[in-house]
């Protein structure tokens, strides 16, 4: 039996094989369509999941009022603050 890699290689030498013969010989390719799809809005864009996106940045005084009334501070290492930074 060949191994998994010999058996990759040989279907992909006669998908080449086969488009080429079919260029060659002129017989019809399969063209990709596109269909429309309805989870679209009419700026093309994907609607967001839930139906409708919210906004859930703080603006600069919000922001500084909660770093003013937060009474706890924690010490982590370098790698913990990138995770929270990511979260």
């Amino acid at each position: 039996m060949l191994p998994l890699f010999w058996l990759n290689l040989i279907k992909t030498i006669s998908q080449i094989w086969a488009l080429y013969l079919g260029e060659f010989f002129g017989l019809p390719k399969e063209k990709m369509v596109i269909n429309e799809s309805s989870n679209k809005n009419s700026e093309g864009l994907i609607k967001p999941y839930g139906g409708e996106l919210i906004n859930l940045m703080v603006s600069d005084e919000e922001s500084r009022e909660l770093k003013n009334s937060s009474f706890r501070t924690l010490d982590c290492s370098d790698r913990n603050a990138c995770d929270i930074e990511l979260l």
